[in-house]
């Protein structure tokens, strides 16, 4: 008895969903455009690469991939330098430290990168000046060459 019941009430409903009448509205819909800025990884000095272009570039220098870490050198410094110094600058640097990141600071449009260091059992600031080029992180290097990375 409770399973004829059963079916007879499952028949009912599923008859009753089939015989629904649907009805189409036609309305407007006026389209809203926003523009988003999306910041992408490699203009984000702080995400370059997920690590930061301090990191980013050691592991350039550390891998002897000197020719990409030239790619991530500003224009402004390859031209006031030459590829051929800032190659055999790059051959020199000492790499045998790790990096953590600091602080941050903007001016204009550089952004200063400052990673503490501990070469050599000494506690140190490096400081990675950054300017985006062509949606890219680029480092800048300072006047006296000699200087970067000291």
């Amino acid at each position: 008895m409770k399973s004829l019941i059963f079916v007879i009430a499952t028949s009912l409903f599923l008859f009753s969903c089939g015989q629904k009448e649907v009805k189409s509205v036609d309305k407007s819909v006026a389209e809203v455009s926003k523009e988003v800025s999306v910041d992408p990884s490699m203009s984000n000095p702080e995400l370059f690469l997920g690590s930061g272009v301090g990191p980013a570039f050691m592991s350039f220098i550390k891998t002897q991939s000197f020719e990409m870490a030239l790619q991530f050198t500003a224009k402004e410094s390859i031209d006031k330098y030459g590829r051929e110094v800032i190659l055999d600058k790059y051959k020199s640097l000492n790499t045998n430290y790790t990096l953590k990141r600091a602080s941050t600071s903007k001016s204009g449009g550089e952004t200063t990168l400052r990673y503490t260091t501990n070469e050599f059992a000494t506690s140190k600031f490096k400081d990675f000046v950054v300017v985006v080029e062509n949606d890219s992180c680029k480092i800048l290097l300072p006047n006296n060459l000699d200087n970067f990375l000291k």
